[in-house]
């Protein structure tokens, strides 16, 4: 699952220590995973022999006593792995707690609730602090680009999502940015309805093609001034990641033969064995990756305003 550590202007708590909270995600995410997917083993368990010798199990109440149990002994050794690793309790840390009320009917419906809670509280982390938070519009909640690059790659990968950077007094707004262990990947997605056909030139329009012809802007504009200001970042703090430009374009096809040879693009042709790369890049965190993400988060715009919770000890 990518970590989101940047979204539009929202302040992060990436932001304050990017050496710390992408091993610390990583942990969290399996350590709750285990713990969900216990439970749910162990809900088949007792209700299997509930099925099989319901005289032996009919006292009301055991199977929650169990499960209780379980889940108690579970949650205790977590937190003390994790005091372990965090003496100091007044730091700011994550808090996720994975649940469900309603048993799911498999393990594949299991780890899609799990990584949607998650996706929720990735977006949480994304927008607040321990002592500040910005206002996401819900929109993002739905958005589904942002879920495919939370929920589709692996851990490693660190997404600022549609960021704003500030380079003197200008704020600048970009395309994605993909931060992997080996490269940095400015990325634009085209999305539009399943089978378009774009043709791409080096004017300030492309043409989208399926039912009716249409005008799009040409996704290389953002995208060079992306790349642009990436780059520029990167060189200042002597980051040696290679910077790659994509163009994503997941259900439909793209013609445009003279496209520029720093310019990749991906269509409904090239998508699955590019996806299929991504995805099984096994590469740890590496120190450049984090180093490129500290100098990019240096120059986010972040705009926030103290936590209620905090506001109201101050008036009292």
């Amino acid at each position: 699952m990518g970590q989101l550590i940047k979204i539009i202007d929202c302040i992060s708590r990436y932001e304050q220590n990017i050496y710390l909270y992408p091993s610390r995600f990583v942990k969290l995410k399996k350590q709750q995973w285990e713990l969900l997917l216990t439970r749910f083993e162990e809900e088949g368990k007792e209700s299997q022999l509930l099925e099989e010798e319901p005289s032996q199990y009919h006292k009301p109440g055991l199977k929650d006593k169990l499960l209780n149990i379980v889940k108690r002994n579970k949650e205790t050794m977590i937190e003390e792995e994790m005091a372990e690793e965090e003496p100091n309790h007044n730091e700011e840390s994550f808090s996720f707690t994975a649940d469900y009320h309603v048993r799911p009917t498999s393990t594949k419906e299991l780890k899609q609730m799990y990584l949607d809670q998650l996706f929720r509280t990735q977006l949480k982390w994304a927008s607040s602090t321990l002592f500040s938070e910005s206002s996401l519009p819900r929109s993002y909640y739905y958005n589904e680009q942002l879920k495919y690059l939370l929920q589709r790659f692996p851990d490693t990968f660190l997404i600022l999502f549609m960021p704003i950077l500030k380079l003197g007094q200008a704020p600048v707004s970009l395309d994605t940015i993909v931060l992997t262990p080996t490269e940095v990947i400015c990325l634009h997605f085209l999305d539009g309805d399943e089978l378009t056909a774009y043709t791409g030139s080096g004017g300030r329009f492309w043409l989208a093609k399926k039912e009716n012809e249409q005008k799009i802007l040409n996704p290389l504009i953002s995208l060079n001034r992306t790349a642009a200001v990436v780059k520029k970042i990167l060189d200042k703090h002597v980051v040696t990641l290679p910077v790659q430009k994509v163009v994503l374009c997941r259900d439909g096809y793209i013609d445009y033969p003279t496209v520029p040879f720093d310019v990749t693009l991906i269509d409904r042709k090239a998508y699955q064995s590019w996806f299929i790369n991504k995805r099984q890049t096994k590469a740890p965190l590496k120190s450049q990756q984090l180093l490129a993400a500290q100098a990019l988060l240096t120059y986010a715009e972040s705009i926030s305003f103290e936590r209620s919770e905090w506001s109201d000890i101050g008036e009292g």
